[in-house]
């Protein structure tokens, strides 16, 4: 009886270690995190560390550095997506739209979790041709949105190809290259699924403050040695 239970507790372990979060829940910017935003942008504008910065940025300006900051290789948003987001955001120039940019990032997010669970699929069951020449852009200053699905999931396909390859003649090159990026994709899915809405609202509000002034420091280093949570009771307690 009781190596069966040791058994069990062996395999119920092994079904954890294992576990894929293969589904990603959008998160909500809370009220709280919104009123937090504007006292955070008026103490921006009020602190030494800012006081010379000339604002000029627009919320337009604010939402296409995030899409650059998410996918600069353009290769998970749609062009009729991106420009849907924009134009959007130029409706809403009184302020930044924090609650489109978490829009933006959870579409991001879902659509990373796509991605991998499509490699993994290719890898699994070698569904690409590794003697077809194919070609794959790896300069990314120049790559434009694609237009459809079947352009992204053909891009999705070079690039898991590519991974394949660069492992396969790499200098130390793994015994099971498909197993070692099976598993590389599933971590990127597990991390994903595991975000919150402190790690959203970091993310976005890191890009808003690089376009107040692109030589500031993060939004979440602007004290040394200060963490998040204490800059914003510091912020609030300073009003």
């Amino acid at each position: 009886m009781l190596c069966k239970n040791s058994y069990i507790k062996i395999i119920s372990l092994f079904l954890i270690a294992n576990v894929v979060y293969s589904d990603y829940t959008n998160i909500d910017l809370s009220d709280d995190k919104e009123l937090l935003t504007k006292e955070i942008i008026l103490k921006f504008q009020k602190e030494h560390y800012v006081k010379n910065i000339t604002r000029s940025t627009s919320n337009e300006e604010f939402i296409i550095s995030l899409l650059d900051r998410l996918d600069d290789t353009k290769s998970y948003f749609l062009k009729d997506e991106v420009e849907d987001f924009i134009a959007s955001a130029s409706e809403e120039e009184s302020t930044y739209d924090f609650r489109l940019a978490f829009e933006i990032t959870n579409l991001f997010y879902e659509r990373l979790i796509k991605y991998s669970n499509f490699q993994i699929n290719l890898i699994e069951n070698n569904n690409f041709d590794l003697l077809k020449a194919e070609k794959l852009d790896i300069f990314e200053d120049d790559n434009k949105w694609l237009t459809d699905k079947e352009e992204l999931k053909l891009l999705w396909k070079k690039q898991t190809k590519n991974d394949y390859l660069s492992l396969v003649i790499s200098d130390s090159p793994p015994d099971k290259p498909e197993e070692n990026l099976v598993k590389r994709y599933k971590n990127r899915i597990k991390r994903v699924s595991q975000q919150k809405e402190e790690d959203i609202y970091s993310l976005v509000t890191n890009v808003l403050t690089k376009e107040f002034d692109p030589h500031s420091v993060s939004y979440t280093h602007l004290r040394a040695h200060e963490t998040l949570r204490y800059l914003v009771c510091r912020l609030l307690l300073e009003k």
